[in-house]
Parts: C-alpha cells; structure tokens; sequence
C-alpha cells in the first residue's frame, strides 16, 4: 500500500496477481494509494476493518469465493455510498440493467489503459465526494 490521504484509497479486488498489481501501479502513479484483495471475501473483511478509509473499489467480476457481482451487492447493502468500479470482458444484461439503476457503479471492459481506469475513477470519486480529488500528476 502506499501512503495517500483517506479519501483518496482504492481497494483493488482481483483474484489474477498481474492484473491487480498493474492496477495497482496505474493507480499509485496518479497518487492513489491502494490496498489489494485477491477475492471478495478478502474484499469485504478489508471492508469491515476499515471501510471509512476507503473511498473507491475497484473489482473484477469472475473470482473464486464471492464474485464481483456478490461483492458489489454486498458492498451496495453495507456501504450504499462506496462508489464500484467492476472490470470485465463482457457486459451481460444483469450488469447493463444494474448499471442504469446505480449512481455510484461503473463497468470497465477489458482490456482497458490506464486512461479509462482513471477517468472512470475520477468520475466516481467526483459523482460521491461531490468535487474533484486532489490528486497528483
């Protein structure tokens, strides 16, 4: 995890190692910090040490234990106001229908750069704080 303001931490939920920690990274250059999970059990027991400290998560949809979606419903249910970025390769109906239903969720389709994952982060943290996050370039 690397050092960052409260406001401005991202769990990143992946059970794939490469493609978490490349989030990771894309997110730590703009002066993100983030903490990482490789499912959504993980996810949710980070969650409910501290969700205070996290302002955005970003999670893939296919993972062992609680998928993406689960975790998403979960977090919707504990957390209404956690904005959810969900990554994946495909956009089903059940997602399409969520997403026009949800003001603080998001669909990332894969492969994305790290453009999209910051643009899309920025609009969430924008769409929940009510202003832009200070963030460094």
């Amino acid at each position: 995890m690397s050092a960052a303001s409260p406001a401005r931490l991202i769990l990143v939920v992946d059970d794939e190692p490469g493609v978490r920690r490349l989030a990771c990274q894309m997110l730590e250059r703009e002066g993100y910090g983030t903490l990482e999970a490789e499912d959504g059990r993980e996810a949710l027991a980070l969650l409910s040490a501290d969700a205070s400290r996290i302002a955005l998560v970003l999670t893939d949809v296919r993972m062992p234990h609680l998928n993406g979606m689960q975790l998403e419903q979960a977090i919707r249910d504990i957390w209404p106001r956690l904005p959810v970025i969900v990554m994946s390769g495909e956009v089903t109906r059940e997602w399409l229908t969520r997403l026009a239903r949800e003001r603080l969720l998001r669909m990332l389709r894969k492969p994305f750069d790290a453009g999209d994952l910051l643009d899309t982060v920025r609009e969430l943290l924008v769409n929940s704080e009510g202003e832009e996050p200070q963030v460094g370039k």
